[in-house]
């Protein structure tokens, strides 16, 4: 019994050790020439975190197989930092940031539509919501999931009341109909100089980018809602509660939800693609950030951070997860910036009225 037991372990640590170094490949294979390897970047942390208990194993075990899990481990080293922090310190601000006077706070936050669909009108938790928002007291917020709707109590000119602090926005409307509006929004303490959109064909996810000019600087904004996955309510119980589904339907559900993470991928893809050349473009130090739909082991986050730098990597803890609804927690917003800026601190408040969390940095503008 333990031979088997002992061959099984054998063929898990090959198996574990082959998928997680292959998963490191996720970031630089674009969903629209192969997508299957963005799967595994999904599977990215339960793979490392196997991967880990398999090398201790072996190492207690004094086996010549702990070789396998080692090398996969060093070759997911930089995935694994940026999913993974353990100090939670502010970034040491580098020399050339010192003398430098200029603190800037973002906040950027998926409202998921102010948690309205499921309420007859604004109330509590809505009330609730922009009191912690203003609470935190961001100099820049960027909304994704932005909506406003008269009928439901929560005309625009209501939300510009509760954020009378921000004098200035940029506003972009991906829907419009009956009086509600559906879009993306960045508020600013500072003046908005220039707005313009990035709009993504066939779809209700944007970009925009607004150049705000802090003091003496002009810095580049850059608010995203990448492609979603668009999950129906017959997902959401299939991934809640598998067991009312006997096999013939656990297969056509998980087939469907392949189906629409394949098509999210890729769109997301082309999104990043088009978002990496504005970027380069910019003759402005930029932030880049919102929600991606996506892992911080995947092309699109590879494709947008490109040479910018990641304030949770360089302050945040633990897992930075902001997703928190039903499909399995990770990171999926972010907040870049170029190397021009330093991180001076990041976190995710626990603000708790929609699917996300949002995400926090307080950066040094040179």
């Amino acid at each position: 019994m333990r031979k088997i037991f002992r061959k099984i372990l054998v063929y898990l640590t090959w198996i574990i050790a082959i998928l997680l170094s292959l998963a490191n490949l996720t970031i630089y294979i674009s969903p629209e020439i192969y997508w299957p390897t963005a799967f595994l970047g999904l599977l990215f942390p339960f793979l490392l975190v196997f991967t880990i208990a398999m090398f201790f194993y072996w190492t207690i075990r004094v086996r010549k197989l702990l070789i396998l899990p080692l090398i996969a481990l060093i070759i997911s080293w930089n995935n694994a930092q940026n999913s993974f922090q353990l100090s939670g310190k502010q970034q040491t601000t580098p020399e050339k940031h010192a003398n430098k006077k200029i603190e800037l706070t973002i906040l950027t936050y998926n409202v998921q539509i102010f948690n309205l669909l499921g309420n007859s009108s604004f109330g509590k938790h809505q009330q609730e919501m922009f009191t912690k928002i203003k609470k935190e007291d961001p100099d820049l917020i960027c909304f994704q999931e932005f909506y406003s709707n008269a009928e439901k109590e929560l005309p625009l000119k209501k939300i510009d009341r509760l954020l009378s602090d921000y004098s200035h926005k940029h506003i972009y409307w991906i829907n419009s109909s009956s009086g509600a509006n559906y879009g993306i929004v960045t508020y600013s303490k500072y003046p908005i100089v220039e707005k313009k959109s990035i709009g993504f064909q066939n779809t209700y996810n944007a970009s925009i980018y607004s150049d705000i000019k802090v003091m003496e600087d002009t810095i580049r904004v850059f608010n995203n809602h990448l492609q979603s996955i668009k999950f129906d309510r017959d997902n959401y119980k299939f991934i809640t509660n598998q067991n009312k589904y006997n096999q013939q339907e656990k297969l056509k559900a998980l087939k469907d939800i392949s189906s629409r993470l394949k098509k999210a991928f890729i769109k997301r893809s082309d999104q990043a693609n088009l978002l990496a050349e504005k970027i380069s473009q910019s003759p402005y130090p930029v932030i880049v950030c919102g929600d991606f739909n996506d892992t911080p082991v995947s092309y699109s986050y590879h494709k947008i951070r490109g040479e910018l730098e990641d304030a949770f990597v360089n302050a945040g803890i633990g897992f930075g997860n902001t997703y928190v609804g039903k499909f399995p927690s990770y990171r999926i917003d972010f907040i870049f910036h170029s190397k021009e800026m330093a991180t001076k601190s990041f976190k995710v408040p626990r603000i708790k009225y929609s699917d996300h969390y949002p995400a926090a940095a307080e950066l040094i503008i040179e």
